[in-house]
C-alpha cells in the first residue's frame, strides 16, 4: 500500500515537473519570437507625421490629411522612388491597430503593408514586400 501511495506521488511529482518544463519552454519561444510587423512594438517614439516622413524620406512630399477617428495627427507623402506613404498618430497603441485593421478591411486590392508602433501607424501603399521593408527598416 505505502509502494502504491509511492508510486502515485512521485507520478504526480512527475507530471508536474513536465507541466513545469512545457510552461518554460513555451515562454521561452514567445519570447524569442519576433514580432510581425503588424503588431505593436516598445518603439521608437514620434512626435509628429512630419518627424516620420523626415525619417522615412519623404518630408518633402508630405501633405496633412483630415483627420478620422482618433487619429490626432495625419499625413501622406511620396517616397523618392514613388511609393505611398501614410502616417498616423494615435493616443495609444490599440487605436494605431484599431486604424490599421480598419484599413485593411477596406482594401479592395492587394493588401498594403503596416507597421505600428506605440502611438502611430504607417501603411505603405501599392508596394512589394522590399520597398515595404525599406521603409519599415527606417521608422521601426
Amino acid at each position: 500500500m505505502a509502494d502504491e501511495r509511492g508510486r502515485q506521488v512521485l507520478g504526480r511529482r512527475r507530471a508536474a515537473a513536465t507541466v513545469g518544463i512545457l510552461i518554460a519552454a513555451g515562454a521561452g519561444v514567445l519570447a524569442l519570437h519576433p514580432a510581425r510587423a503588424d503588431e505593436p512594438h516598445p518603439g521608437p517614439y514620434y512626435r509628429s507625421v512630419a518627424q516620420m516622413a523626415d525619417v522615412a524620406g519623404c518630408s518633402r512630399t508630405l501633405r496633412p490629411v483630415a483627420l478620422v477617428g482618433p487619429a490626432w495627427d495625419a499625413g501622406d507623402c511620396i517616397t523618392p522612388d514613388g511609393i505611398q506613404v501614410q502616417f498616423r498618430m494615435f493616443d495609444n497603441g490599440d487605436q494605431a491597430t484599431g486604424w490599421g485593421s480598419a484599413m485593411r478591411e477596406t482594401d479592395t486590392g492587394p493588401i498594403d503593408a503596416i507597421a505600428y508602433g506605440n502611438d502611430w501607424a504607417v501603411r505603405v501603399i501599392d508596394a512589394d514586400r522590399d520597398q515595404a521593408n525599406r521603409i519599415f527598416a527606417h521608422l521601426t
